[in-house]
């Protein structure tokens, strides 16, 4: 039965488009307004970021930093390795670009030391979600500090 279910769904707007009481000539204009407006801004921060990343490739910057993790790590604490990586890069960076940025990273750490690409892709996006989650500049440590009205330099500090 619920293996049926993924066939309907993209066709069960149709009839409640249909049924909506707006203009129907507006419903494409509003779609196109509305998901241009997101592709637009978030389009390009992404752009940019895989822009990033391929000169990270290109330079061999990602190969220089692999060696490099490699050289200090081993395979058991080398999913805490690619968190940490992903906290540094995170850190001066969208969400999105850190993460787009650390595709170059995952690929190049996954092929040299032989490990599951799931096993070092895995702890990046925690890692990133942890630093956006608590530090300052971020935005939501700056809701949480305007909200308690905490003073900014003694909560980065701390």
């Amino acid at each position: 039965m619920c293996s049926g279910l993924h066939r309907f769904f993209p066709y069960s707007s149709a009839p409640s488009s249909r049924a909506s009481p707006r203009i129907s000539c507006s419903k494409p204009q509003a779609f196109s307004k509305g998901a241009g407006a997101l592709l637009g801004d978030v389009g390009i921060i992404i752009a940019l970021g895989a822009m990033l990343g391929a000169l990270m490739t290109e330079s061999g910057a990602a190969d220089r930093l692999v060696t490099t993790l490699l050289d200090y790590s081993t395979p058991k604490t080398l999913p805490w390795m690619m968190a940490f990586v992903a906290i540094i890069v995170g850190l001066p960076l969208f969400f999105e670009v850190g993460l787009v940025m650390m595709v170059p990273i995952i690929f190049v750490m996954a092929c040299r030391s032989k490990q599951p690409i799931l096993r070092i892709a895995i702890p990046a996006p925690p890692g990133m979600t942890t630093l956006h989650a608590l530090l300052p500049p971020h935005p939501g440590p700056l809701i949480a500090v305007s909200a308690l009205h905490a003073d900014l330099g003694l909560t980065a500090s701390a």
